[in-house]
């Protein structure tokens, strides 16, 4: 009976930690580490673009983002680059269009060539140039459209573009500018 109680430990910590060809025993519980992404230089500066989706529509698995290469005023062309990134590898092509709301005109770069068997998280960037008539507040809209399997879906995705010193100052409710008081007439006491 002693032999076969000894003999228990010694069979477990044999089966524990140790491999027949001499090579350490790896453990259960080691973490798995993925194989690095390549970093994208440009991806540093990008700004997601706001998704549009319909009700009861699933989104499609791309993100749209953007940046700026510099602040955009009135009447001079500004450059922008748009970066169209593949959140599942299961798409067989993706493009675009991009659209600006009245007074931003895109002049370069509308639409957005198709991308064939997109990598899953790369950016492929698009230049696209834009021209704005005044300052102010404008949307661009990309429009994408993701295939997968022959099944093609569509998605908006809205840019916010400040171009120059964007709205003019509106005044505090209440208040009353200086010119408006100088053209009111001056009040008269009642009885006169």
């Amino acid at each position: 009976m002693r032999l076969a109680v000894c003999a228990v430990p010694v069979l477990l910590s044999a089966g524990c930690g140790s491999s027949h060809d001499g090579a350490p025993a790896v453990t259960a519980g080691a973490p798995v580490r993925k194989a690095a992404q390549p970093v994208d230089p440009l991806a540093l500066n990008l700004v997601a673009a706001v998704a549009t989706v319909k009700a009861g529509t699933p989104p499609i698995p791309v993100q749209v983002k953007f940046a700026l290469g510099a602040h955009p005023q009135a009447n001079q062309p500004a450059d922008i680059d748009i970066a169209l990134i593949a959140t599942a590898g299961t798409l067989d092509r993706i493009s675009g269009k991009v659209d600006g709301e009245d007074g931003l005109t895109v002049v370069a770069g509308a639409d957005l060539p198709e991308t064939q068997k997109p990598v899953e998280e790369v950016a492929t960037h698009h230049p696209v140039q834009i021209l704005a008539q005044a300052d102010g507040i404008y949307e661009l809209t990309v429009t994408v459209a993701a295939d997968a399997g022959g099944i093609v879906s569509t998605q908006s995705f809205t840019i916010p573009v400040l171009v120059g010193k964007g709205m003019a100052d509106l005044p505090t409710p209440g208040t009353v500018s200086a010119a408006v008081a100088a053209a009111k007439p001056p009040a008269t006491a009642p009885g006169h």
